[in-house]
């Protein structure tokens, strides 16, 4: 079976925002990885390795267990369901309609159910998609540190290990908790003007703050995106059990658009006490650019 098939997804939504690589000192990287066990970053051996950054805004989030839209699917049943009934109510007003002007019954009963069944259907399915829109996850934020390529043991598979995770949503937390991803998020503040300036906070303590802008286009920049995006997410890293999770955002996709970004991003100890702490030029050398509209959608937690 492939792992396309395989792969249970959890939810979906829609992400806009950026992704910075920084690199950073690779065996102080690799010394931070040995903390929480058997680690190894498994790309070729060089001086520095990335930090990966990535701010996220959440629109449109929806629970798909088994792959269904629940609220796509619960629209759709609940509108051919009303239909029909409208259908009947129709048909109805279609054959008083017929008797009363006595004309051709069978073209008045016809006449009626397709008005039935289309003027309520549009009605229920709008009321509907009024509340489907009203109890969609999002707007909200959330901050992503994780390094690519990281082995686990033998296991040459690289995932994008997360290092540390961050969000303005309570109902975010509350789901990376009970469905066990691992990511251990903090609830935080988060200042965006997108894709030029934010920062975010925990505790009062500045994470992560970015200044950028629009640089040169750089389209082979998606290939290293598209590589790591391709790897699975490793949580539980504080817990001492390792989970995990895939993150399906195609950068490519045609619903999305995306700008290569130049600029700083300055991170804090409080964010990574051991690790990658200090002030860092992107886009120039490595990836920085920002996206919009990104479809996305994560698997359930798997242990490993």
């Amino acid at each position: 079976m492939s792992d396309a098939v395989a792969t249970q997804w959890a939810s979906r939504a829609t992400l806009s925002g950026v992704c910075c690589a920084m690199p950073v000192d690779r065996a102080a990287l690799a010394e931070h990885l040995g903390r929480f066990g058997p680690l190894r970053i498994g790309a070729a051996p060089a001086a520095e390795h990335d930090l990966i950054c990535e701010l996220w805004t959440v629109c449109n989030g929806r629970a798909t267990p088994g792959g269904l839209d629940l609220g796509e699917t619960a629209v759709s049943w609940a509108g051919a369901a009303a239909g029909l009934s409208g259908l009947w109510w129709g048909a109805g007003l279609g054959w008083l309609a017929g008797v009363a002007s006595k004309g051709d019954i069978g073209h008045a009963v016809q006449a009626g159910a397709r008005t039935g069944f289309e003027g309520t259907t549009a009605l229920v399915t709008q009321q509907l998609r009024d509340v489907n829109r009203a109890v969609s996850l999002g707007p909200y934020h959330e901050l992503m540190l994780a390094v690519p390529d990281v082995c686990v043991g033998d296991d040459d598979t690289p995932h994008m290990a997360v290092l540390a995770m961050a969000t303005d949503s309570q109902l975010a937390l509350a789901i990376d908790t009970s469905f066990g991803y691992g990511y251990a998020k903090r609830r935080a503040a988060f200042e965006v003007n997108e894709p030029g300036s934010w920062s975010v906070s925990v505790l009062g303590d500045t994470w992560v703050q970015a200044r950028l802008s629009v640089g040169p286009h750089r389209a082979e920049h998606l290939d290293c995106v598209n590589r790591w995006w391709s790897q699975p997410l490793l949580g539980g890293l504080d817990a001492g059990r390792w989970v995990s999770s895939r993150l399906e955002r195609p950068v490519e996709a045609p619903s999305a658009a995306w700008v290569s970004l130049t600029g700083n991003v300055q991170l804090s100890s409080a964010a990574l006490p051991h690790t990658g702490a200090g002030s860092h030029r992107v886009g120039d050398a490595g990836v920085a650019f920002a996206f919009r509209e990104l479809p996305s959608r994560i698997s359930y937690p798997r242990p490993l």
